[in-house]
């Protein structure tokens, strides 16, 4: 950049004489600024128009194309109480009965009330042991949720127990104001019940202080299967239990190898971490050791040696361990008949451990089926309600199901209440607000867009209105430039030539007929027209009304033809409405196919534009570097003037002073 030298000489304004000169030049510039400015409103003026067009595409012409848009059935029901119902378009207009037999439960169970050993409250936190009954629980007890063993230790409290059968897939809980637990199944129906016993005379104890013993129909099942077995047959079920669970020499065999594979990766592991342990050490070792540490930070770092030194004692603890099981297995598989003995001894076990095991369900079963026969009407104990089905009768046919909802041909029954034998009524039939609202809301969207289109279209003109340069607006008011602007946004589109392609394409869509049965259907058919040119106000003389409307007060005194056309032949309605939806949105998706010039979805050339606008950008700057090498130029021709009169001045100086010493 040239050096600025100000008129000092001269006595000139050389910044105010360079800005004339090249006054040309800044007002190209300033005017490239507001041509884009422009550019850029139009640009966001049909962002906004095409995402309205685009609004208008895909949430009501797309669905107005299909059936199923027009909500056409109602279905209604003699006796609401029983239960409600909603049909589908595919189901025939007509009255069908239904009964209902049968509602469908979840399986739940009251449990009876019960105390601590020493008459306190119980809450979440007691222990078990410290219930009313259980201050003998025997080692080993289990309860069996949903087939899923739970062991039952003294140390357990009332909320681990609950957690535990919510983890064997039941709802459970217990109310600490009521003192009872509640559990029930996650779902209606008799597959989804939850069965809840025990195995052993323990576990059969432990359900009866807890108060959740009861033997319904599926615990009964599953108790009687060896409460009804016969000596021999226990005798067989052991041997048979036994011999599947019996080891051969070569079965324990691979058995030790597996877990000597195991084990050998537990040791690789473990020493990975340890060497990981000793360099953290080693590390800490050598901060230690800096100068600058203070007593805080060498405590601090001999702490953390001193928990990582407990890491690898635990680690080599654990290494040891490892090797000496693998030792230990090695003995048997280094010798066959060490590894022999071991089978027989292993055998032997397994014999007792299953007959104990068998004798003790058997005891438990027996007994369950024996003390689990007693109601107690007191309404202090336990109360189950089985898990059932549903069961309906629709026209003489029976369905059942787990809940009590059901689908059937398209009609959709929700059951509430028994009927018993007596039928109830279900009529289905046109809903005709349903489908006239369907097609009112389509005609609020399209008229709604056909009327900014037109607005935009038919705008004043902005005149020689321009974008305001930031000089420009130092000298007005913030509202008159607002009203400035928008004076020049509302006319962005005016007359636009593909805004008018896309209102007209879509005004002669709607202004055609469609063969419906045979019958050539217009919207002048169904009562729906403009109020003609002269009638209606300006830009809504593309916007249609609908006869009878009550929320049109152009036309709400008319005949309602499209309601009374609904009731009388709806299919011949929804077809017609389905052909002009389809034609339209087949147009709009011509409209806005892409191309070179546009993107897809969009009716405007979009691509174009924006290849303008950096257009513009790339003049303005080209503009901007031509006007500073012009600024330059006059600033360093007026530095050479400058420079000039600055010598004459000096040497007139030298003169005057020489004759006046003369």
């Amino acid at each position: 950049m040239t050096m600025r030298v100000s008129g000092m000489v001269s006595g000139l304004d050389t910044d105010a004489l360079v800005q004339e000169l090249v006054s040309a030049y800044s007002t190209k510039k300033d005017n490239l600024v507001k041509a884009q400015t422009k550019h850029e409103w139009k640009m966001d003026a049909w962002k906004d128009m095409n995402s309205k067009i685009y609004s208008f595409y895909t949430k009501k012409l797309s669905n107005m194309r299909l059936s199923s848009a027009y909500s056409a059935k109602k279905a209604t029901i003699s006796k609401t109480s029983a239960a409600t119902v909603s049909a589908s378009t595919s189901v025939a207009n007509g009255t069908q009965s239904l009964k209902i037999t049968k509602l469908a439960k979840a399986g739940y169970l009251t449990g009876a009330k019960i105390a601590a050993e020493d008459g306190g409250r119980l809450t979440a936190s007691t222990k078990l042991s410290d219930v009313k009954g259980m201050e003998d629980l025997t080692a080993g007890s289990k309860i069996t949720v949903n087939g899923k063993d739970i062991d039952i230790t003294s140390d357990m409290n009332i909320g681990q127990l609950v957690s535990k059968m919510k983890a064997a897939g039941v709802n459970a809980s217990f109310d600490e104001n009521n003192q009872r637990f509640y559990i029930n199944a996650k779902s209606s129906g008799k597959d989804n019940d939850f069965s809840l016993t025990a195995a052993t005379d323990s576990g059969i104890n432990v359900l009866k202080a807890l108060g959740v013993f009861t033997v319904n129909d599926a615990d009964k099942a599953a108790y009687e299967k060896y409460a009804n077995l016969s000596d021999d047959e226990i005798v067989a079920l052991k041997a048979k239990t036994a011999a599947a669970q019996y080891y051969t020499d070569a079965s324990y065999t691979e058995k030790l190898s597996k877990q000597n594979e195991n084990y050998q990766k537990q040791i690789e592991d473990i020493t990975k971490s340890a060497e990981n342990i000793t360099k953290q050490i080693e590390k800490l070792n050598e901060q230690r050791a800096n100068d600058v540490n203070t007593e805080d930070d060498i405590k601090a770092i001999d702490e953390k040696i001193a928990k990582l030194n407990k890491d690898l004692d635990t680690a080599n603890e654990n290494i040891a361990k490892a090797q000496q099981l693998i030792e230990d297995n090695n003995e048997y598989l280094n010798d066959p008949d060490k590894l022999s003995a071991k089978v027989v001894e292993l055998n032997a076990d397994i014999d007792s451990k299953v007959s104990d095991d068998i004798d003790s369900k058997v005891s438990a079963a027996r007994k369950a089926l024996l003390e689990g026969g007693s109601t107690d009407t007191s309404g202090d104990g336990a109360v189950r309600i089985v898990g059932s089905d549903s069961e309906i009768w629709l026209n003489g046919a029976r369905y059942t199901s787990n809940t009590n909802t059901y689908s059937i041909n398209g009609l959709t029954i929700q059951a509430q209440e028994l009927t018993g034998n007596d039928e109830v009524t279900i009529n289905v039939d046109t809903d005709v607000d349903a489908v006239y609202n369907t097609i009112k809301d389509f005609f609020k969207g399209y008229n709604e867009l056909i009327k900014e289109m037109d607005v935009k279209y038919n705008a004043a003109s902005s005149g020689s209105y321009e974008p305001l340069t930031s000089e420009e607006k130092e000298a007005m008011t913030e509202d008159d430039i607002e009203k400035w602007e928008t004076k020049i946004k509302d006319a962005l589109l005016r007359r636009d030539s593909t805004l008018g392609n896309v209102s007209t394409a879509m005004k002669n869509v709607m202004l055609k007929s469609y063969d419906v049965n045979g019958t050539k259907m217009s919207l002048s058919s169904f009562g729906i027209k403009t109020l003609g040119y002269f009638s209606a106000a300006d830009n809504e003389r593309g916007v249609y009304h609908i006869d009878g409307d009550s929320d049109d007060e152009n036309t709400s005194g008319n005949t309602d033809k499209l309601k009374e056309a609904i009731a009388n032949d709806p299919e011949s309605v929804i077809s017609f409405f389905q052909q002009l939806s389809t034609d339209l949105y087949d147009t709009l998706t011509d409209k806005m196919k892409g191309s070179t010039l546009s993107s897809a979805y969009t009716v405007y050339n979009d691509k174009q534009m924006k290849t303008e606008y950096d257009s513009y950008k790339s003049k303005i700057s080209d503009m901007e570097d031509y006007l500073q090498d012009k600024e330059d130029y006059w600033y360093k021709k007026f530095s050479a003037m400058e420079t000039a009169l600055s010598k004459l001045q000096s040497s007139t100086s030298s003169l005057t002073s020489l004759f006046g010493n003369g």
